[in-house]
């Protein structure tokens, strides 16, 4: 069953069209009585490919244009509004909508309802075509990272401002871990998966891993801090199994004051958020007083020292900033892929770059990161990024399995 999603919009820019002017001598046939209508054409027709278009009005009657508003009903969340503006005549304003590409061989639709109180409301249906050869099918063979002994990271943002999210983030990934949680010999080892494992995020500040319980290095839980830096842990109820690809999503909603965790589209934890909750900041930077050689920042794969790298494969590491709903999370093929310029959207390493050791942001932010991979040697390369060298590990895998 397709599931709907309800977008509300406040035109309260409409406020600055002008009421309509009759001209003298001239009444309207029910006076006081709020009237809308569309003059442009109805329903709204698009093609595949992004773009914009405009719905029309007449207001007449006494509208107050500060009350008119609309919602958008639509599966997924491709057509949003951008802004009005008046009309070229008295009476009459112009309603500005943006949609995203349809890269899949299914047309969509939508709904736009325009409301006002004690008025009859008026819909304007909109159909997007598929894409004629059907876009890039999400279910299939693709590269993806290999993150033993390897991790991804920047020493420079493209965009660093659309890095800081105050307290509202999601963030999603697919992640794959080897079979093995634990050593053979049941004695813990650098480098074979019995220890922590970072998948995203700056150490002490905001990181998924798994592996802090150990009793239980399969469970996995997103670790914030407060203002002063002390931290907070959420942990998932749902192990992260071995040797099968799975999906993630840590939601942190500074509107409603609440964390999420989502394993495979189902919550795994849910909590109130701290009150003192430091603002998220991807492009922070620190060292330890007992660790000066080792700059704690934003990786995949790693995090506080070379031992914490996340042993199996990543792919889809996505960061919203906006708080995503289950409903979204949940949308068919969500989990495999999404477009580049979704609405919030502002880092997506796919991960599937398959040559070399650099990672593609897939947004128009490009904000890049780099692949690096250890001389695992000597032991002290527990300490330090003298023995990383950019390089990338790739393979090539099904979606899904």
């Amino acid at each position: 069953m397709k599931k709907l999603f309800l977008l509300a919009v406040t035109l309260a820019a409409l406020a600055a069209c002008k009421k309509d002017d009759t001209g003298p001598g001239k009444q309207d046939s029910n006076p006081g009585t709020p009237v809308i209508e569309v003059t442009s054409s109805n329903p709204v027709e698009l093609g595949y490919e992004a773009g914009t278009f405009s719905v029309d009005l007449s207001v007449q009657g006494g509208l107050e244009l500060d009350g008119l508003g609309a919602t958008i009903r639509q599966e997924g969340e491709w057509l949003s509004y951008t802004g009005a503006e008046s009309g070229s005549s008295a009476g009459t304003a112009v309603m500005s909508f943006k949609y995203l590409a349809n890269d899949t061989q299914e047309a969509r639709e939508a709904t736009v309802t325009v409301t006002y109180p004690d008025a009859d409301p008026v819909t304007v249906s909109v159909s997007q075509d598929g894409k004629p050869e059907g876009g890039e099918d999400p279910v299939g063979e693709r590269y993806v990272a290999y993150m033993k002994k390897h991790y991804a990271g920047t020493a420079s943002w493209a965009k660093p401002e659309v890095m800081k999210f105050g307290k509202t983030i999601t963030v999603e990934m697919l992640v794959k871990h080897d079979a093995d949680f634990v050593s053979k010999t049941g004695e813990r080892t650098q480098w074979d998966g019995d220890w922590i494992g970072s998948m995203f995020g700056i150490e002490a500040r905001f990181l998924i891993r798994h592996g802090d319980n150990t009793d239980n290095y399969q469970e996995w839980e997103v670790v914030y801090v407060d203002a002063e830096n002390n931290p907070i842990n959420i942990k998932s109820s749902i192990d992260l199994p071995a040797d099968v690809w799975t999906h993630i999503a840590v939601v942190f909603d500074g509107i409603a004051k609440t964390v999420t965790l989502y394993q495979d589209g189902k919550v795994a934890a849910s909590d109130a958020m701290n009150e003192n909750t430091k603002d998220i900041d991807l492009t922070e930077t620190y060292t330890n007083p007992w660790q000066t050689d080792v700059v704690q920042q934003f990786y995949l794969g790693r995090s506080y020292d070379n031992t914490r790298d996340f042993c199996g494969m990543m792919s889809e590491v996505r960061v919203w900033n906006r708080a995503l709903s289950g409903d979204e999370i949940n949308a068919d093929g969500h989990f495999y892929s999404v477009s580049p310029d979704s609405n919030g959207l502002v880092a997506y390493w796919k991960l599937d770059d398959g040559d070399g050791y650099v990672i593609r942001d897939y947004t128009s932010n490009g904000n890049n990161l780099t692949g690096y991979v250890l001389d695992d040697s000597k032991w002290d390369n527990y300490q330090g990024e003298s023995h990383w060298s950019p390089d990338m590990q790739w393979s090539m895998v099904q979606f899904p399995e």
